[in-house]
């Protein structure tokens, strides 16, 4: 599939990511993240210490972590996960 290729997911069904990260599990944001719009301009910043949570994901893409932000939006990230978050522990 290239890069401009979409596909409708709506099967999130993987609750255990090969990372070891699992649904529900609790991440903070160790280093500030730029926020940028489609054209590349800084729209805004996530900060150190937020709290993101790890959500099911797609079994045909286990390697594409899904996330919820603070401010409730989904987003994906990849096997460098860990290198930009710590798991909370309990």
């Amino acid at each position: 599939m290239s890069d401009d290729t979409y596909r409708l997911v709506n099967d999130y069904n993987l609750m255990k990511y090969p990372c070891g990260l699992k649904t529900g599990d609790e991440l903070e944001l160790l280093c500030r993240i730029k926020i940028q719009d489609h054209d590349g301009s800084v729209t805004g910043h996530h900060e150190p210490g937020e709290i993101w949570t790890v959500l099911s994901g797609v079994v045909s893409e286990p390697d594409v972590i899904w996330l919820r932000q603070p401010d409730g939006e989904r987003h994906t990230w990849d096997e460098t996960i860990l290198q930009w978050f710590k798991k909370k522990t309990l």
